[in-house]
């Protein structure tokens, strides 16, 4: 069995992780895709969104609404880099920071 982060959050903005019997099985490919998914988003979005910019011809309300669907994209590649990196073994796995953040929360106290 795999533990693995997929590209969604929880209805509570956490990250979402799956038990897969095999890292290269059914549901680890659907993940795959989900994230090429989410990476061709953002690059497509900056294709077309970049001459817009660049003509200077935005309302302010256009401009805001690129800008929110800009850290939209900006968030999905963010966790899909954070995926493939806890699967790399590059980025730490944020359930370990998590309990590294409780033991040193315990260091301190013992501290006082």
């Amino acid at each position: 069995m795999t533990l693995r982060r997929v590209p969604a959050l929880s209805r509570e903005g956490k990250g979402v992780t799956i038990v897969s019997p095999s890292p290269t099985g059914i549901i680890s490919r659907l993940a795959d895709e989900a994230e090429n998914r989410q990476v061709d988003g953002a690059v497509v979005f900056l294709a077309v969104t970049e001459p817009m910019i660049e003509a200077g011809k935005l309302t302010p309300e256009e401009t805001a609404y690129l800008f929110r669907e800009a850290r939209t994209h900006l968030n999905d590649v963010i966790a899909v880099a954070e995926s493939r990196g806890e699967r790399l073994g590059v980025v730490p796995d944020p359930a370990d920071e998590d309990e590294d953040e409780d033991e040193n929360e315990d260091d301190e106290d013992d501290e006082s």
